[in-house]
């Protein structure tokens, strides 16, 4: 059947965002489960395609909560958050994003890896320690990200010792 698929739905989203998103937000937390879901998928959607902040804030509850939506695209739409904060940063998605790093529970890198790369544009003093102790940790594991590295390098927050310590490792 050609009907009304979370894609469509995201497209029409994308057509006029100014009226659409609103909308759909409004839509996240309904007590109706398939309602819910939809719009949470379909803004993650445009999120990704977008970096729309509003669409990106309706969802920042997933980030502390992987079963905040269900169905078949609440894993990938879960991901597709993830990687649209690593472009776009919005205070609200902190809290959430350093959850997900301090529990990796290894069920899903990519998402992990997005976090913490999504972490590095962030001048927060928490996100800054976490980047840093996980860096330096993992570094030796080869599980840190290579982009959260050279953001987080360029952005002067390792001391010379610590960049010693990952030319090393490395």
């Amino acid at each position: 059947s050609e009907g009304l698929t979370i894609d469509r739905i995201a497209s029409a989203i994308e057509l006029n965002p100014d009226k659409l998103i609103p909308l759909v937000c409004g839509l996240v937390g309904n007590p109706d489960r398939t309602i819910h879901n939809n719009a949470a998928h379909s803004l993650a959607m445009v999120g990704l395609q977008t970096g729309n902040p509003q669409a990106l804030k309706a969802l920042t509850p997933w980030l502390s909560a992987p079963n905040w939506t269900s169905g078949e695209y609440a894993k990938n739409s879960r991901s597709s958050l993830v990687s649209a904060l690593e472009r776009t940063a919005i205070p609200e998605a902190l809290p959430g994003l350093l959850h997900i790093v301090r529990n990796n529970t290894g069920d899903n890198e990519f998402i992990w890896k997005a976090a913490i790369t999504a972490l590095t544009k962030y001048r927060d003093p928490q996100a800054i320690a976490l980047v840093r102790a996980t860096m330096l940790k993992e570094t030796r594991d080869e599980k840190f990200p290579e982009q959260a590295v050279r953001q987080y390098v360029a952005g002067g927050n390792l001391s010379d010792g610590e960049m010693m310590a990952v030319l090393e490792a490395a």
